[in-house]
């Protein structure tokens, strides 16, 4: 095997038109990956996945964009059409979705995840309703953190967290809260009851304790903070806020 070769093979991500018949591509268009629609009148709908947030029109017979909208949700669902009187509507579930869709860049690159149901007609007026206020900050404190603690809460975090918080501070979730920015983090006490005895349960975060221990949610809690310190976002030290 040639060393210099790739290990992987880079695959564009592209909406593709294929003739079935003739067994051949017609067209094809740069695309962010999202579930596609096509009407009797030509049109190929598509939402265009989780970085751009967009719901594009193309020309059905050559992949012309006809018309485009910033949702700004990503979306990742198919749109679909209906008729009520001789209206005609558009509409697509958007904030994405799907395992991949758990994860954003570091600094939050992506569009946002909160969840819509946007629907669109000719000569529609309605105004999308604003979007979520920034996030907060990262919090930090200047407690010594020992590497083997950090380890082993990596370890547990990779267990019971990764799936509704991500994986900071490389891919934070743009679904569940990013828990660098969890005012609990810099007090034990707070984590503890939040994490283990489910202080949070009211609002889906449920209590651990039956299958984790306070010395795993202590460690948890050690690496989220050394992922909080291993960023350039902007950051709170010191006690709770």
């Amino acid at each position: 095997m040639d060393p210099a070769a790739p290990t992987q093979i880079s695959v564009p991500d592209k909406l593709i038109a294929i003739d079935p018949v003739a067994a051949r591509i017609v067209w094809s268009v740069p695309s962010q990956g999202g579930g596609t629609l096509a009407t009797a009148g030509g049109i190929v709908f598509q939402g265009r996945g989780v970085a751009l947030g967009d719901l594009a029109a193309f020309r059905a017979t050559d992949g012309k964009l006809l018309w485009s909208r910033h949702v700004p949700n990503g979306v990742v669902a198919n749109p679909i059409t209906y008729r009520v009187g001789r209206t005609q509507y558009v509409a697509v579930a958007a904030g994405r979705g799907g395992s991949s869709s758990q994860f954003a860049t570091a600094d939050g690159v992506g569009a946002p995840a909160f969840g819509r149901m946007v629907v669109f007609k000719l000569d529609g007026k309605a105004v999308l309703p604003p979007g979520p206020q920034p996030l907060p900050p990262v919090r930090r404190d200047d407690r010594a953190l020992l590497p083997a603690n950090v380890v082993k809460g990596q370890l547990a975090y990779v267990e019971y967290c990764i799936r509704c918080h991500g994986a900071p501070p490389v891919r934070p979730s743009p679904i569940g809260p990013d828990i660098r920015r969890s005012q609990f983090l810099l007090d034990a006490d707070a984590w503890k009851a939040v994490v283990m005895e489910g202080a949070l349960a009211h609002q889906g975060m449920v209590g651990w304790k039956t299958l984790a221990t306070a010395e795993d949610a202590e460690a948890i809690r050690d690496y989220v903070q050394a992922a909080a310190r291993d960023t350039r976002l902007p950051t709170v030290s010191g006690g709770p806020h």
